[in-house]
């Protein structure tokens, strides 16, 4: 999806582990297979980008740009040869607006982030790949990250992440691990979307951040998905 600069883990990778984790991975690029089209991302190997995983929406580069098959409904269409279900809430992309301003036209839609739960865990993979890079290896092997390792690998557990706009852009960053009063956060950004993570078991520390959040925004803006209330 365009990693950023230099965020590559050359050592301490277990190669049957990391290509065992493959189908968590995918559930990342799943949801931002749009931007990575319109964006024109190529995937690994140099392989163009599509847009696969929803139902509603079918995609890919073509020659002349990205190529987008959207059914706005109420019923199901035919693209080359394969159905395509009608936009909706239940499909993940809803809200669809179309308008043409001459030879110009405006396509606009809204889709759901996170209703995958393998997102999840996804993130926190790359969150403990953020303090192998940041902090050394031994750092990232610490027993206090093995609940992280357990739900990564095998789902167990359950682990939350905050969502928010990050204002601006749509690049990727991933920041340096911070520790606040409490918990080890790790913030990611991709395609301009942040997410807040937390690799401590207790999740206090997302927890605190939920509680700021509401107090300034309400509940706009931001959005928590999974983990245990506070």
């Amino acid at each position: 999806m365009g990693c950023p600069e230099g965020f590559v883990l050359h050592e301490g990778v277990c190669e049957r582990c990391n290509n065992g984790l493959g189908h968590v991975d995918q559930a990342l690029v799943r949801q931002f297979e749009v931007q990575t089209v319109m964006a024109g991302i190529p995937r690994k190997k140099g392989r163009r980008p599509t847009i696969e995983g929803w139902a509603p929406l079918r995609g890919a580069q073509g020659p002349n740009g990205p190529i987008l098959h959207l059914n706005a409904g109420p019923d199901d269409v035919i693209i080359d040869g394969r159905p395509l279900k009608p936009a909706g809430r239940a499909t993940g992309i809803h809200s669809v607006e179309m308008s043409r301003d001459g030879r110009v036209g405006t396509l606009r839609f809204s889709m759901d982030i996170g209703r995958d739960p393998k997102l999840r865990r996804a993130l926190y993979k790359i969150g403990l790949e953020t303090v192998a890079l940041y902090f050394g290896l031994p750092r990232a092997l610490d027993p206090a990250f093995d609940p992280v390792r357990a739900y990564v690998r095998h789902s167990a557990g359950d682990f939350a992440v905050i969502v928010m706009d990050a204002g601006a852009g749509d690049g990727h960053e991933v920041s340096a691990p911070w520790k606040g009063p409490e918990g080890l956060i790790v913030p990611v950004t991709i395609f301009g979307v942040s997410f807040l993570l937390d690799l401590l078991q207790d999740q206090k520390g997302l927890d605190r951040i939920e509680g700021e959040l509401r107090k300034t925004r309400g509940g706009e803006g931001w959005s928590r998905l999974g983990g245990r209330r506070p």
